[in-house]
Order: C-alpha cells, then structure tokens, then sequence
C-alpha cells in the first residue's frame, strides 16, 4: 500500500508541474489551493478503496464538505431539458428599454431589471406568489439561485420592484403574446371571455358603513383631544412618565396610531361618498374596507367576501390568455367593452391582425345587455368580432329556469311578431299588442305593450297568460339588436359555435385557480392586483410555452433564442 502512495504521489506531483506552467504565473494562491485539493482528492480516494476492500461495501464515495478544484456553472446543476431555460430565454428576448429608464444613475447600484423580472416570472410560473417565499427559493433554489445569477435580493427589493412596475408589465404581457404568436400558438379563429371572483386581501369584517365609521372617527378624535388637553404638572413627573432626554410633549404610539387610522376613516369616508354620487344604493355598496378600500363584496359562489372579478379573454386554439384585466365591480355588465377595447389593442402592438375574417368571440349572459351590444355598433367593433352572447332571458329559457312562457315556447316573447311601422306587437293568435306606457330600469327605456280589452276571451287564455288586464310585453330601447343575437344564436351555425365557450375560457380559469393555487390576491388596491393577475396570466401563457416545446422539440436549449429572432415552426 505504500508504494502505492508514493506512485499516486509522483504521478501528482508531475501533474501539479505541468498545471503550474499555465496558472502558477497569473494567481499563486489559486494554484497553492490546487494542490492541497488534489491531494485531498487522491487520499480519499485511496482511503475509500481500501475500506470498501476491507469491509466490501459496494458504495459510491460521498462528502457533501468536498471543495472543488474550478469553480461549476450554475446551469450545469440543471437539467438541459427544464422548464427554468424556457423562463430565462423568454425574458432575454424580450424588450425591457421600459424597466431600465427609472433606475438612478447614482448612488448603490439597482439590481439589474432583468434578473428581477425571471425570478418573478419563475415565481408565477413555479406557483411562488409571496415575495418572501421568492425570497426563500433564491436563497435556496437551484433554479431561482440560476435565475438570480447568484445574487440575493431580498423579499422588500422583490416586492417594490413588482409594485413599481406595475404599468410595464402590459407591455412586456404583450410581448410574450407576440412570442407565442411566433410560435404558431394563437389562431384568433374563435376565442371567448368569462370571469371568475377572487378574494381581496381584506377581511369581511373590516368592513364599515359611513355611519359607524363617522362615529368610529368622533370616539378617536375625542380620545386624542383628550390627552393633547392633559397638562404637565411638575418636570420630575415628566421625566418619570417621558424619560429626561424628551421633552414630554411627543405623542404616544398608541396616539399616533389612531391619528393614522382618522387618516385611513376619512378617505374611506370619502370613497362612500363618491359612490353615492354616482347613483349606487345598494346597502352593500355603501361599505368600504378599511383594509383594501378598492375592493368591493362580491358572490363568490354563495359565500359573500370582499374581492374583485379577475377578466380574461381566451384563444380557443391553446388556450393562450389574450387579455386580462380587474374590476371592483359585481358584475360583468361593464366589462365587455374594455376587455374588446384591450384585445384589439393587444392584437395590434402584437402584430397579429387577420384581415378579411371576423373573430368569434364567445361570452356568457353576464355581458348581454342592450348598452353593450348597442356600444358595439356605434364602435364599429362587429366588423371586427363576431359576437356570439346570450342575454339573461335567453339564457334562462335555454336552461328551463323561466323566461316570459316559463318554459312553454309557444307563448314566448319570440312568438309575437313586431310590427316596426305600426309599433305594435301580434300575438300567436293574431291580437294585437299595443304600446301602453313606457318607463326606465337602471338607466335603460322600455316600453310596455298590452292587448286592449284583455285576453280572457282568447282561447290560450291560462296558457299565455292568467293576468286580467291581458298578455304583456316588454320591449328594450334597441330590443332589435337583442332579437337579432337570439336568432343568430338559435341558428345552426351559432349552435355549433357556442357549445366550445365552455371549453376554451373555464379550463384556463380552472388551471390559474387549481393547478396555479391563485385564489385570492397578496396585494391590495385596484392598481396593484391588476399587475398581479397580469403576472398570474403571463404565468399560465409561459406554461403553455414550455407545453408547446416540450412536444414540438423535446430538447429545450437553443429553441427560443438567435440574437431574439424566434423561429415560426408551425
């Protein structure tokens, strides 16, 4: 065995000879270090064969506190074919001139905006939404240790830089649109729209009324007017009370912290207000959460919480999130136009306009109102998109949950024929329905339409209707543009088109709230959780990148990147 050593020996020293022509001249102390590594290295290696000879333990050698002798490529730690290359690659063609126009030009250098953006995408992506949890996995995550190149910033950097950047993230949401366009993913043949309710980061019980927060508001003050009136009797007490390096007029914590709170009372009180004004009564939106005053509560499938309604409009070929917005409202009546309005914007800056073929978009009976579909003719958007949404009447009949005939079609509305000249209505017995007054219900005109004399004469009478006063229908101010979507959507062709609503949008809501775990927000206020969701949609399209690579290339490296040129393999 000792000749063994000496023959490892003298094979090492002439190897150190020949290392040191090449290293010993730049860095002494590297080369120093070498040496006692590689001696290291080949005494253990003897030390472990002679063991494993003498106790024959078929074992491979392990020390977890072995020193290297080059420093390792963090990547190479990494399988080739990880999701993790798809997130850095991704990010390294996309344009962020936007993230680096704010960075100060003097003082502690700033974290490089790229660097932070792959670790909050990755973040998303790998289901890490806390920005300490972000935190955590930099320090101890290969693939975000990759990500970071090393670098460490903390879970405060993380969030500021998420909070600050809020309205860039648009732009670099479109960007990746525009790589999944490259990519062959978007077909923009017929996509569709839907909704679903996320919970605020604000408790329910946070919630006051403009009464109770005006007499919240008087206790408080009365309390800090009370201790601001107390006087100070003797220096000896004040030093006692206040300590002898105050001067015994700073106001206590417990002061400052309810002159905050007046603070915080006053602007909810003023947000009240505000919503009054603009005609809302409903008792439940006359609250406002002292915690996240932008939030509103909301049905979240039976259960009553404050949050916000999380848009999307979906492409029905892989399912890639087109656009994405939040909204306080309750429901999605309003919404429709601005979620058009941004998937036109979105098709435009992505370059991915399809000229002389209409869109199918797709869309429950929560966006079916007469406003909207009168908004999308004046707007010219039916050129465009072809529109494929129920109103709720329609969608209750089509459910057998009601309607004007309460399931019997041959007394529904669509029965009785409209005469536009003479503005009358004919029955499915041949009467005639005359207009009878007209009225408004939530800013929308109507008008009523009654049978003269009644219907108790009319053989269907107890079938059509059992009212005494005869047979009434309603007609919306632009009642034509909802009977001409009914027909569409009773026609073959709107059938057939219709049914894939369901397959398309609701499994992508699924996946962000299941498989991605995002059911509620971390941050609070409209502004911020729109940036948030925009990252949870960026998270879910980045998924359907790698998805697409994975079967189209099965070797990941290399796929997405040529000096940013993205290659069309469709």
């Amino acid at each position: 065995m000792l000749y063994m050593h000496s023959g490892f020996f003298e094979l090492s020293d002439s190897l150190f000879m020949r290392l040191s022509d090449n290293y010993f001249r730049y860095n002494y102390k590297i080369f120093d270090r070498s040496i006692n590594l590689c001696y290291n290295v080949i005494y253990d290696s003897i030390y472990n064969f002679s063991i494993r000879r003498k106790d024959m333990v078929n074992v491979r050698p392990y020390n977890n506190k072995q020193q290297l002798l080059f420093p390792p490529c963090i990547g190479d730690f990494i399988p080739e074919d990880d999701d993790v290359h798809i997130i850095d690659e991704v990010v390294e063609i996309l344009d962020l001139s936007e993230y680096y126009k704010d960075i100060p030009r003097v003082g502690n250098p700033s974290y490089d905006p790229k660097m932070m953006i792959k670790v909050i995408f990755a973040g998303y992506y790998y289901n890490v939404y806390s920005s300490r949890k972000m935190w955590e996995m930099i320090m101890s995550n290969v693939r975000f240790i990759y990500l970071a190149g090393m670098q460490r910033p903390n879970f405060r950097t993380i969030s500021d830089f998420r909070k600050d950047n809020i309205e860039k993230l648009k732009k670099t949401f479109i960007e990746i649109l525009r790589i999944c366009k490259e990519l062959g993913l978007i077909e923009l043949e017929v996509i569709a729209i839907d909704s679903k309710v996320m919970k605020a980061n604000a408790g329910k019980g946070k919630g006051y009324t403009e009464e109770q927060l005006s007499e919240e508001m008087k206790e408080i003050e009365e309390e800090i007017k009370a201790y601001l009136e107390r006087g100070v009797k003797e220096d000896e007490e004040e030093d006692e009370r206040y300590g002898r390096e105050n001067s015994g007029r700073e106001i206590p914590e417990g002061i400052r912290k309810k002159e905050e709170r007046v603070v915080k009372i006053k602007e909810a009180i003023k947000k009240i207000r505000e919503e009054k004004e603009k005609g809302k009564t409903r008792k439940e939106e006359e609250r406002v959460n002292l915690t996240d005053k932008d939030a509103k509560l909301q049905n979240n499938k039976g259960k009553i919480e404050y949050g916000y309604r999380g848009e999307v409009v979906v492409d029905g070929g892989s399912q890639i999130i087109l656009a994405v917005d939040v909204v306080a409202e309750q429901n999605d009546q309003k919404q429709l136009i601005p979620m058009v309005e941004q998937l036109i914007n979105n098709i435009k800056e992505a370059g991915m306009e399809k000229k002389g073929k209409k869109i199918g978009l797709l869309g429950d009976c929560g966006y079916g109102t007469v406003e909207n579909f009168k908004e999308i003719k004046e707007r010219g958007y039916d050129k465009l998109i072809d529109f494929y949404i129920p109103d709720k009447i329609m969608e209750q009949e089509r459910r057998g949950k009601g309607g004007s005939n309460k399931g019997d079609m041959r007394f529904d509305k669509s029965k009785f024929k409209y005469d536009k000249v003479r503005d009358v209505y004919i029955c499915p017995n041949g009467k005639e329905l005359k207009k009878v007054r007209e009225s408004y219900s939530r800013g929308v005109k109507r008008w009523i339409y009654r049978a003269e004399g009644g219907c108790r004469g009319c053989k269907y009478y107890g079938e059509c209707t059992r009212n005494k006063s005869g047979r009434i229908v309603t007609r919306l101010e632009g009642q034509e543009l909802i009977d001409k979507m009914r027909k569409k959507l009773r026609s073959k062709k709107g059938k057939e088109v219709y049914w894939r609503r369901k397959t398309i949008v609701e499994p992508v809501i699924g996946n962000m709230s299941y498989n991605m775990g995002f059911t509620e927000f971390l941050l609070r206020g409209l502004r911020k959780v729109k940036g948030e969701y925009i990252l949870v949609a960026i998270g879910h399209n980045l998924k359907k990148i790698t998805n697409y690579i994975r079967e189209k290339f099965k070797v990941i490296r290399g796929v997405i990147i040529n000096r940013g040129i993205v290659y069309n393999t469709s």
